[in-house]
């Protein structure tokens, strides 16, 4: 038996599962009022080309970038500066 909510759009089921037994009204029941979503599979390689060895590099620049940000003095900005060309030079590849 399905009795909706005065309060909200859902619906509960009452019943008594004295005998522990599932029958198929009950999950009839149990799958109209709560059907099961579908969710597609994400396609991780939308950017095949961006491997490990690109995404290591993109995150040491990004750490040298903020270090010279904290501390702006001239060996943190060569080191941002190499960082950023090594990255640049890997993705064009």
């Amino acid at each position: 038996m399905l009795i909706g909510c005065p309060f909200s759009d859902h619906k509960f089921l009452l019943g008594s599962f004295s005998e522990l037994k599932i029958n198929d009204n009950i999950l009839l029941s149990i799958d109209k009022c709560c059907p099961l979503k579908k969710i597609k599979d994400r396609n991780d390689q939308k950017c095949p080309w961006f491997d490990s060895e690109l995404r290591t590099l993109r995150n040491y620049r990004d750490f040298c970038y903020h270090n010279y940000l904290n501390c702006k003095d001239s060996i943190n900005l060569n080191d941002y500066r190499e960082a950023r060309s090594a990255v640049l030079a890997l993705h064009l590849l």
